[in-house]
């Protein structure tokens, strides 16, 4: 299964958390995955994260602050995956993330599913 990875960011203060949530899913056990990145409304932020030289599959910027739902939505547009999964821009994958939630789809032919979440 291919996996898209939706990671929706948007203030310029959560920057050092986002590089660090954007380190946990390239370091993914499982490989065959995309990461989609949307910047929601913050041009300077999208400017950095291009300028960083941060491997990213695919970023678009929306123009506007439009929030986590549409940015969530507009990442799917952009999407190959088979499975779509969104990830928050402060948390921090383990690294078997990817590989342990696909075990719920092929194991028990689940049409969504959610994880444990823990503090950092």
């Amino acid at each position: 299964m291919f996996v898209s990875i939706i990671l929706c960011t948007h203030r310029s203060e959560r920057y050092e958390d986002f590089v660090e949530a954007l380190n946990s899913l390239l370091s993914q056990s499982y490989n065959k995955l995309e990461i989609v990145v949307v910047v929601d409304g913050n041009k300077e932020l999208y400017d950095k994260i291009q300028k960083s030289g941060i491997e990213v599959d695919k970023i678009r910027l929306n123009e506007e602050n439009l929030g986590l739902s549409e940015s969530r939505n507009r990442g799917m547009k952009k999407a190959k995956g088979d499975v779509i999964a969104f990830f928050d821009d402060d948390a921090v994958a383990d690294e078997d993330w990817v590989g342990e939630l696909l075990k719920v789809y092929k194991e028990r032919d689940a049409i969504a599913a959610g994880g444990v979440l823990l503090p950092k």
